[in-house]
């Protein structure tokens, strides 16, 4: 009787101790304290399951993951509007770090349907926001990709008629990713 007991007991501390072991590096991995041990098939599966890989945010800017976000982060380094706005070209003001504008911006929000959850006199309180602009207009130019000529200046530089004819130097940032290559990204 007293194997059996030392028996079930042993093989519950070994479990636990395996669960904590398992537990603590798992944690540790995610939150970056725990030993620098390779990562063990159990762990890593254990690890992918219950905590996903968190996005790295380096001065309030998401890591781009795909080539459509990492050419939204040099279209937002070109553009850069300040929160407060500026008057564009056209004596519209506009807004954040991808110059939206007012109209612009509410009228996609609507049509795609994008911020569900917000009433349409709520929307332009998200406008100057950078992470609702970015999935606004990631969403504008999936859905088509002629929409990047909002920022045809940015986009095109003095290449466009237009906007050598405002003064703009330069040969632009260049086209977004295709949707070609977006599929073949999985993005």
């Amino acid at each position: 009787m007293k194997w059996i007991r030392r028996r079930n007991i042993l093989e519950a501390l070994a479990v636990w101790g395996l669960i904590g072991l398992v537990a603590y590096l798992t944690v540790g991995r995610v939150y970056g304290f725990a030993f620098n041990l390779p990562y063990t098939g159990l762990e890593t599966l254990i690890s992918n399951y219950a905590y996903p890989k968190p996005q790295i945010a380096l001065e309030g800017i998401v890591a781009p993951k795909d080539p459509l976000d990492s050419w939204l982060t040099e279209l937002g380094k070109a553009e850069n509007c300040p929160e407060s706005g500026i008057v564009d070209s056209n004596g519209l003001k506009s807004y954040g770090k991808l110059c939206f504008q007012e109209r612009t911006f509410v009228s996609y929000s609507l049509a795609l349907n994008e911020f569900p959850n917000a009433e349409p006199y709520e929307l332009p309180n998200l406008m100057t926001g950078e992470t609702e602009q970015r999935r606004l207009a990631k969403r504008m130019i999936k859905e088509d990709y002629n929409n990047w000529k909002h920022w045809e200046c940015t986009v095109l530089g003095a290449r466009s008629e237009k906007c050598a004819k405002l003064g703009i130097k330069g040969i632009g940032i260049g086209y977004p990713p295709h949707e070609k290559i977006l599929a073949k990204t999985g993005n």
